[in-house]
């Protein structure tokens, strides 16, 4: 029942330190809905995902390139180097060569 998704720990020394110090960080789920995510947030999210459907997860669920275009949105966001137009050419290209999600 806890609203904790994971905590991040990160250890550094100081540049003339001899010790490393601890920071953590427990990252909470604000129980947002999907809709209410940053375009970069589903964008990353559907590049995290089309990696699982590349190599074959078996943590991908129900996930289908379609699903990952849904997910990644419109290309609003400023993309000056063309990155996330050439993700969805791949993705694009990956269904095609998917004979399971044809």
């Amino acid at each position: 029942g806890s609203p904790e998704l994971l905590t991040v720990k990160f250890r550094y020394k100081k540049p003339d330190g001899h010790k490393s110090l601890l920071i953590t960080h427990p990252l909470q789920d604000g129980d947002r809905p999907w809709s209410e995510a940053t375009e970069d947030h589903r964008f990353a999210a559907a590049a995290a995902g089309f990696g699982m459907l590349l190599r074959g997860s078996k943590f991908s669920g129900n996930l289908t390139y379609k699903k990952l275009r849904n997910m990644a949105g419109e290309l609003k966001a400023q993309d000056p180097d063309g990155y996330r137009a050439e993700f969805f050419r791949l993705v694009d290209k990956a269904r095609l060569l998917d004979q399971r999600q044809r």
